[in-house]
């Protein structure tokens, strides 16, 4: 089985008083559980280079052994398993960054899609793709197909506000799901997105930064703060740096 196959199998809990630990499962295999309160006494390492990414200049730590063991074995290849922290050791932002003719662009931390996104996709392409190829981090139900791309800033519950950076271009990683390849799903999304018109590039659903903090709960009313006319395009020529390492 090819290891992304084998990593969409692994599932995760937070767990703990203040749900800082992070435990991944897989049938057959011990759970490998990672606390967050120790952090910053972990090895620190100043960018990665893969392949033709030499410009990374992200800041990682490094979990462990009994993680890079954990995933190693599961996947069947080496591993390093790495935390990506809000922030460098200078205090700058560290987020993963794709790369652009303009600049680096960093990665928004929140991706949000609708259900009903999902089901015109899947009406015009005739087939029945999966919420969880997609991997959003909020659904959204009772919305128009293809409202999120218009959304610009929103307030979800009592204090979450969110801002919407550009749509969010797929990879190849959606066409594997419960240990599958379903080398078809990529491109219906590219020739049946309902953004294929206005994204340079295969996108489904949007990212957005977090303007102020808050917690979310099934059920919680999203309030349109701010809209636009036209859906916001990805960075052009843009490169997600990919190491093919874990981030946790």
């Amino acid at each position: 089985m090819e290891p992304g196959c084998r990593l969409s199998l692994i599932t995760s809990r937070f767990v703990g008083p203040n749900e800082e630990d992070l435990c991944l499962s897989l049938d057959g295999h011990p759970d490998l559980c990672i606390s967050f309160s120790n952090m910053e006494s972990k090895e620190r390492i100043f960018g990665i280079r893969y392949k033709e990414v030499e410009n990374d200049k992200r800041e990682y730590l490094r979990i462990g052994d009994e993680a890079d063991e954990w995933m190693s074995k599961i996947l069947g290849i080496p591993v390093t398993v790495l935390h990506v922290p809000e922030t460098k050791l200078s205090g700058e932002p560290n987020y993963p960054v794709y790369g652009s003719d303009s600049g680096p662009v960093p990665v928004p931390p929140v991706h949000i899609i609708s259900i009903s996104t999902l089901q015109e996709l899947n009406e015009k392409s005739g087939k029945s793709v999966e919420m969880a190829r997609l991997r959003p981090n909020i659904v959204v139900k009772n919305s128009e197909s293809g409202a999120e791309g218009f959304w610009k800033v929103i307030r979800i519950g009592d204090q979450l506000e969110l801002e919407q950076t550009f749509m969010n271009p797929r990879c190849g990683r959606v066409n594997a799901l419960d240990g599958f390849l379903n080398t078809g799903i990529y491109d219906v999304i590219y020739r049946h997105g309902p953004f294929r018109d206005t994204c340079n590039r295969p996108c489904l659903g949007s990212l957005w930064k977090v303007l102020r903090p808050g917690k979310v709960h099934v059920g919680d009313k999203i309030v349109l703060l701010k809209s636009v006319e036209k859906s916001i395009s990805a960075p052009p020529d843009e490169e997600l740096t990919e190491q093919y390492m874990i981030g946790v």
